[in-house]
């Protein structure tokens, strides 16, 4: 009879332990988190400045109306000498109309308003035939 000698192979042996990796070590996944939180805090920046930027562009397009709705209201009205000013959602709204010789006019109308703390202000003129 030959005997044979079956080893069975101890788990901390490294000559029969596979090549290939099972996971990720330590600091492949710190390095990885900290990638990670950077994109998401770029993310959300991103995003804050996006929102304060729809939100001005907003507020433009209201003074751009009104400004616009004022012109026309001049237009509208009698070739005469006017000035005045009013508030409306916010807006400061001032205005003017000066009539020159030969039935022309110019109308001025200044929109303005507070962007964070800082003035804004919008200034539309239109020359017409009264």
């Amino acid at each position: 009879m030959s005997s044979r000698h079956i080893s069975a192979a101890h788990p901390l042996d490294r000559s029969t332990r596979s090549s290939s990796r099972d996971g990720f070590t330590l600091a492949e996944l710190v390095v990885a988190l900290g990638l990670l939180t950077v994109g998401l805090l770029a993310l959300a920046s991103t995003s804050a400045f996006l929102t304060y930027a729809h939100a001005a562009s907003g507020r433009a397009e209201h003074a751009a109306v009104v400004g616009g709705s004022r012109l026309e209201m001049l237009r509208a009205g009698p070739c005469a000498p006017e000035q005045g000013a009013e508030m409306i959602d916010g807006l400061s709204v001032a205005w003017s109309l000066t009539p020159s010789p030969g039935g022309a006019a110019t109308a001025t109308v200044r929109v303005s308003w507070n962007e964070r703390g800082l003035p804004s202000a919008q200034r539309y003129t239109s020359a017409f035939q009264c």
